[in-house]
């Protein structure tokens, strides 16, 4: 009596790639989100070397357009100092550091940067779970194909060159 030949066995597939992308969404959201945020400062309050972001009044716009974010109206860079007149801030340019003076009367706004601690906890999380899930879907080999029932081929390394050493 001959055998029946054995039926493919469907593993889960469109699920599994359901939640996984759920998961990938949700991840990219809070990475694309950053780990720090901006809230408003007084100058007079922020310490040298902290980054801040400045709005501008218009008439600086012509001035710093190399630096300035056009959307938001902001110059962002490391804080260097201020006088009575003027806020001196290091800002990167494509090639170089530049380090710039803006007149007091043309800041509209200062915000200092600060590190968000719930987003860079979930962020670690989310990083570590998602190496975790690829791990657990690569070295459990069933990435939704299908599998035969029965032994399966193994996996082999091959180099893909080699260099000999002449030892004599």
């Amino acid at each position: 009596m001959p055998h029946p030949t054995p039926s493919p066995v469907a593993l889960p597939g469109p699920r599994r790639r359901g939640r996984l992308a759920l998961l990938s969404a949700l991840a990219a959201s809070f990475v694309l989100g950053g780990c720090f945020s901006y809230r408003p400062a007084e100058v007079s309050q922020v310490e040298p070397s902290s980054r801040i972001r400045v709005s501008l009044a218009d008439q600086e716009f012509p001035r710093l357009r190399a630096y300035l974010d056009a959307r938001q109206g902001t110059v962002s860079g490391e804080f260097v100092g201020y006088e009575s007149d003027s806020l001196t801030m290091v800002v990167e340019t494509p090639i170089s550091f530049q380090e710039i003076s803006i007149a007091r009367s043309s800041v509209l706004q200062v915000e200092q940067r600060e590190v968000n601690q719930l987003r860079s906890v979930l962020i670690s999380a989310g990083i570590i779970g998602g190496v975790g899930l690829l791990a657990y879907l690569g070295f459990d080999g069933r990435g939704g194909e299908l599998a035969r029932p029965g032994p399966q081929p193994e996996d082999s390394w091959l180099p893909l060159f080699s260099v000999g050493l002449p030892f004599r």
